[in-house]
């Protein structure tokens, strides 16, 4: 079960944004092959009418079961999208598309349940590394709801109500996460420069220890030197 991909298909369902089967036979997409490709071959792969029929489908791309490109750089073919969808059509014996993908989407609706914070956690760094900082947001609250004790986690909704303008809140998660991974010393860097955009002499007196700190714990990364000359 990779619930972080199953989050994410979760959440385009709230949004009632459900993705059609001859779509994603063509590979029209794009990031979303990853999130609802896996979810659909999870239920083929599950359902023992279509698992063997779908297992030679599978096999036939690569061997010439289907039709593939020209041969192209470093002498690599691939099989283009409406070759794809024919041959799954061929292979599978199923030329209308439209029973099996209600089948589909009634399988992810109803068979498939998210059961730890393990799912929201990497749904929310999935999002964070792809720039969705708002979808992040909410994969980042339900983890830490459900209770992650993930460090990324915590640094990185930090800096996202760091952004918000949310700076206690920011700092309390930083103090978790140091509890955490107390060796990392990245964490002490976002907590310093937690403490950097806050006003008064009390404040950048403990940005520049948290700074120092972030040194002697963990000497040997690269970011926690960055802007320390600022501090001495």
């Amino acid at each position: 079960m990779q619930e972080g991909r199953l989050t994410e298909v979760m959440e385009d369902i709230r949004k009632d944004e459900w993705k059609k089967l001859e779509d994603y036979l063509q590979n029209k997409l794009g990031y979303e092959d990853y999130t609802w490709g896996w979810t659909f071959v999870h239920f083929m792969m599950s359902t023992p009418k279509y698992a063997p029929r779908f297992r030679k489908f599978f096999i036939g791309l690569p061997s010439g079961g289907a039709k593939r490109s020209a041969m192209g750089i470093g002498g690599m073919r691939t099989v283009e999208g409406e070759a794809i969808l024919e041959h799954f059509r061929k292979t599978m014996g199923i030329r209308d598309l439209t029973a099996l993908e209600k089948e589909w989407h009634d399988y992810v609706r109803n068979g498939l349940k998210l059961t730890t914070e393990r799912g929201f956690e990497e749904a929310g760094n999935a999002a964070w590394r792809n720039g969705q900082r708002l979808k992040a947001k909410r994969f980042y609250k339900e983890a830490l709801d459900k209770g992650s004790r993930s460090p990324e986690v915590h640094m990185n909704y930090a800096e996202i109500l760091l952004g918000d303008e949310k700076r206690d809140d920011a700092v309390a998660l930083l103090r978790k996460a140091m509890d955490y991974d107390p060796l990392n010393g990245r964490i002490y860097r976002a907590l310093s420069d937690a403490y950097r955009s806050m006003e008064g002499d009390e404040a950048k007196k403990e940005a520049k220890r948290l700074r120092l700190l972030a040194r002697e714990v963990d000497p040997d990364s690269v970011g926690v030197y960055d802007s320390l000359d600022e501090e001495e």
